[in-house]
């Protein structure tokens, strides 16, 4: 032991006093440094994520915006195209088509902001291509242009092509800003609801609107449409499981600050089970009993707490994450705080940095070397009284 330490013995005595306690300050600062580098990099790479993910967040709600008025637009143009009487418009048909027209220019105003939106985001380039993709799928959804084809499921295709387009553009920014692999379990199950069960949902449930229009209005199915209303409310009934079975997990994860979401999804799942309830009795029954203005009406309240709860999911994702984002940042001011106070310390209580100015610098350069070369019976001291001495040996 004595041989492995001697070189560093030897290494020492070559240094002063003064110069030895800065050694052991480096030695102590150094190490102290390399950890708060590696510990800031960690914070920062996890500040970072969530500066993306809440910026997802807010592509997400934007994009909400444009989901809503395609998909209310699609039941417009069902409802237009089923009050049609051998191809010549009813009054019931004009008033639908005065609809249409009356939100088209909201729904291009919808896309235009969500472009702006995606800009200022600094969304990325396979998002931007997905946005363009959409751009296209909403050419020819115009009253001009729907009005010239001659058969009714080939502009129900277009509808469901955009928003196709849209749920493909959802899907992207929630990966590209890193959604799907969050960290926090409750910030990945809010961001599942969000981006796939409640929209997955929504979707099934306005096909079934459009599609039952015209069997509802005529009060009778064809074997085609009853087949295709069928499977939708099978596939209704699957999304439906898919999103309890998530909830629930969410619900008994859920803290404190996220209750109001906890009531938001409840009433939702009472209003879907009530009006599904209604369909089964007045449509899937031996017969339609249902009259269309309560279908219509039933729908689009359904449709509505749908896109309610999705936009509750995400407002309740962008708050969850702006806490762990405060508790973060507190995080690292406590760690900046402690590693200053330690270096603080440390400093003053080192003589090498505190010299009181009544020393002369000859004097504390002279004292250890006296010291040194002074026999074992030598005592040497710093006297405080009016100014700092060195005592002669004795």
């Amino acid at each position: 032991m004595q041989a492995f330490l001697s070189p560093g013995i030897g290494l020492l005595g070559r240094f002063g006093f003064a110069r030895k306690f800065q050694l052991l300050f480096l030695l102590f600062i150094l190490p102290l440094a390399g950890s708060l580098w590696m510990i800031g990099q960690d914070y920062r790479s996890k500040l970072n994520l969530i500066s993306e993910e809440r910026a997802g967040v807010r592509q997400l709600l934007s994009l909400d915006a444009l989901d809503n008025l395609l998909a209310a637009q699609r039941d417009r143009a069902a409802r237009w195209r089923a009050t049609e009487t051998n191809r010549q418009p009813t009054p019931a048909t004009l008033a639908a088509m005065a609809a249409f027209d009356e939100a088209q220019p909201a729904i291009a105003k919808a896309a235009v902001e969500l472009g702006n939106t995606l800009a200022a985001e600094g969304a990325r380039d396979e998002t931007l291509a997905r946005y363009q993709a959409l751009q296209a799928a909403l050419e020819g959804l115009d009253s001009k242009s729907l009005g010239s084809i001659g058969w009714w499921p080939d502009g129900y295709d277009r509808f469901t092509g955009a928003l196709s387009a849209l749920q493909a553009l959802r899907e992207q920014i929630a990966m590209d800003n890193r959604l799907t692999l969050a960290p926090w379990l409750e910030t990945y199950l809010l961001t599942q609801i969000s981006t796939q069960h409640v929209p997955d949902l929504i979707e099934r449930v306005g096909r079934l609107a459009s599609i039952g229009q015209a069997s509802v209005v005529s009060g009778q199915f064809t074997l085609q449409s009853r087949l295709q209303l069928r499977d939708l409310r099978s596939r209704i009934g699957d999304a439906r499981e898919q999103l309890v079975k998530t909830a629930g997990l969410l619900e008994s994860r859920l803290p404190s600050d996220l209750q109001t979401w906890s009531g938001r999804y409840q009433e939702s799942l009472k209003h879907l089970d009530a009006e599904l309830k209604v369909l089964d009795d007045g449509v899937f029954g031996g017969s339609i009993k249902l009259k269309h203005e309560d279908f219509e009406r039933g729908l689009d309240a359904l449709l509505v707490d749908l896109a309610s709860l999705r936009q509750q999911s995400l407002g309740s994702l962008d708050q969850r994450l702006d806490n762990y984002h405060g508790s973060a940042m507190r995080q690292v001011i406590g760690v900046a705080t402690i590693f200053g106070a330690c270096c603080w310390r440390r400093c003053i209580c080192s003589p090498a940095c505190k010299r009181p100015s009544g020393v002369a610098p000859a004097v504390l350069q002279c004292w250890p070397k006296r010291c040194a070369m002074a026999t074992s019976a030598c005592r040497c001291r710093y006297r405080v009284a009016t100014s700092w001495q060195l005592s002669a040996p004795r």
